[in-house]
Parts: C-alpha cells; sequence; structure tokens
C-alpha cells in the first residue's frame, strides 16, 4: 500500500533520481533533520515521504522537526521501516491522517515518559 505514496507516476524516471522528494530519518534523530525538511518544502513533489528507521533521539530535536512538519503546507507521508521506537514514534504519528504506514515487518516501540532530573539534592527535595 505504501508503495503507492511513495512513487509519484508523473514523475519522469530521470526526474525522479534526481527529484528531492523523501526524508530518510535513519538511526538517530538529530536537528539535522529538520533543516532537510524545509528543503523539502520548497521542491515541486507534491507530498513530502518521511521514511523512518529510528531508534529514537534527541528529544529537543524531534520537538524540531515536528514544528517543522505543522508549518510545512504539503501532505506529510510517513512510512515506519524497520524499528520505530521512542522519539521516532512520536514522529510516524505526525505524518497526515491516511498517510501512515508502517512496512510488513516493521516494529513500533512506544515507552512511558522518562524524567530527568539533576542539581543537588536539596533541590530535589524541594521538588
Amino acid at each position: 500500500m505504501f508503495e503507492e505514496m511513495v512513487l509519484d507516476p508523473s514523475l519522469k524516471c530521470t526526474e525522479w533520481n534526481h527529484q528531492p522528494r523523501s526524508l530518510k530519518v535513519f538511526g538517530e534523530i538529530d536537528t539535522e533533520s529538520a533543516r532537510k525538511l524545509n528543503h523539502l518544502e520548497k521542491s515541486p513533489v507534491s507530498t513530502i515521504v518521511i521514511y523512518i528507521c529510528s531508534p529514537g533521539g534527541d528529544v529537543y530535536a524531534v520537538q524540531s522537526l515536528l514544528d517543522a512538519i505543522r508549518c510545512c503546507t504539503k501532505p506529510i507521508a510517513t512510512v515506519g521501516l524497520g524499528l520505530v521506537a521512542s522519539a521516532g514514534a512520536v514522529l510516524f504519528t505526525a505524518g497526515d491522517d491516511n498517510l501512515r504506514f508502517m512496512a510488513p515487518n516493521a516494529k513500533m516501540m512506544i515507552h512511558n515518559v522518562s524524567v530527568e532530573m539533576g542539581g543537588s539534592v536539596t533541590m530535589a527535595e524541594l521538588r
């Protein structure tokens, strides 16, 4: 099913190979992905496809990417490949309705929120 979204039959083969059309988020998510998404927004492709195979990553980088997706005027399709976990799962849910796809062998892992606290013991006791 997700192959239909990815391939745009209106593009010729030579255009397809040189057309920026997707964002690949493989490995840990970092702030570079948001910059690449902004570049795709300017391309002539009608739907942006985000391929995700990620164990998660920096929560601030994911929030930055989610903000970039919300500002995007083009439809966003998300495709889960392999492991889609933690922040990768949050990113997966940012795809537009009816444009979220999981490959047949992909796995998604969602966990409870985890919190880290820093400071002295006195500061922790006050909270």
